[in-house]
């Protein structure tokens, strides 16, 4: 997607991404209705990757070719040996961050398993989720922001960079810290309805996990990807993993499964986010103040917790049902919190409504 991107073609990105993901939920849904066993699941979503992998080959190279024809001056976008020299150099890193990352981020899980009883893991494991949209959301501007991100960095304009960062990070923020207070409330319900009222204790490891949703407001490896520090990323990963493990040893030998989560979660803020945005602040020349719209964000927290006791006193006084609790929380949580984002200037009411009148014909 970033190469698209990169050349103008964000419609086309975006389809890549929906469509691919579409396509690759369904090669392993008809695989598993076919032959539903564990190796098929994997073969399949293994297969998916890789088909999807030459369609996205082959749309990267259609796009530099016709990047290169509408070019006369520039240089040329095609594949070459030293482009390819200069994609391993920054690529091998990244690839070795995202593969470090991704072991980080499933560490405390293996270690509950090795460590402690099969019911205790069983609840961790559906508690310790993120749910996709939020990967989806920071995945999203990821993408969106990398190209703008690498021009100003080539232009050194960080005044703008940091511009977007703030921008961004309200932007997201105005839907990921809602969502995250209303899921703090409702997290028993939001549990049994996902996985069955047997796994109700699930929604104390959801809760400590749904305290990382913040730094989702925030892309930061994008700003290290774009000024060309993948090493630094790479080693920040590494250091995040080692204090992981040694502190979700630690942290379950005392207090068992939440002992996992709070060592994880705190693992990402001390080391993980701290340490991204100390390289950030080095690269973009600014301070820690100066980094993130802190005035703005405390503001989008104050607005998003305005609703949050009608939430929880019709939790604590009514018995509805799981199904019903959840249907009518949310109704009241997205009405009350649309008019306290309105009432400080987060959205305007009068321009989504005319949007809407727009996309409807009305």
């Amino acid at each position: 997607s970033s190469c698209l991107l990169v050349n103008n073609q964000a419609i086309r990105s975006s389809a890549v991404g929906i469509v691919g993901s579409i396509a690759r939920l369904a090669f392993v849904c008809v695989a598993v209705l076919i032959a539903p066993t564990p190796d098929v699941a994997v073969a399949a979503t293994v297969a998916g990757a890789a088909l999807g992998c030459v369609v996205a080959v082959r749309w990267m190279w259609n796009s530099c070719e016709r990047a290169a024809d509408s070019t006369t001056d520039s240089p040329s976008t095609l594949p070459s040996l030293a482009g390819a020299k200069l994609q391993l150099g920054l690529g091998i890193p990244l690839a070795l961050s995202m593969m470090v990352g991704q072991l980080s981020r499933n560490i405390d899980k293996a270690m509950v398993k090795s460590l402690l009883p099969d019911e205790s893991f069983a609840d961790y494991v559906n508690g310790a989720v993120e749910l996709p949209l939020f990967g989806i959301l920071s995945g999203s501007m990821a993408a969106v922001l990398m190209a703008d991100y690498k021009r100003l960095m080539d232009a050194q304009d960080t005044g703008e960079i940091l511009r977007l960062i703030h921008r961004a990070m309200v932007k997201s923020g105005i839907i990921i810290i809602p969502c995250m207070l209303f899921l703090l409330c409702v997290a028993p319900e939001f549990m049994s309805v996902l996985y069955g009222p047997e796994y109700r204790s699930s929604a104390s490891v959801f809760r400590i996990y749904l305290l990382v949703l913040p730094v989702r407001t925030v892309v930061l490896g994008s700003v290290l990807i774009a000024a060309g520090a993948t090493t630094t990323l790479a080693q920040i990963s590494v250091a995040t993993l080692v204090v992981n493990t040694i502190l979700n040893y630690f942290a379950i030998k005392w207090f068992g499964e939440l002992g996992a989560a709070f060592a994880t979660v705190l693992t990402i803020y001390l080391v993980g986010i701290s340490l991204r945005a100390w390289a950030s602040t080095r690269i973009l020349d600014c301070t820690f103040r100066q980094f993130a719209p802190w005035k703005e964000m405390g503001r989008l927290f104050v607005a998003a917790a305005i609703p949050v006791p009608a939430i929880v006193a019709i939790v604590a006084l009514v018995e509805w049902g799981n199904w019903a609790t959840l249907a009518i929380t949310f109704a009241v949580y997205t009405t009350l919190s649309i008019l306290s984002l309105s009432w400080m200037q987060f959205i305007d009411l009068a321009v989504i409504a005319k949007s809407l009148r727009v996309k409807s014909g009305l």
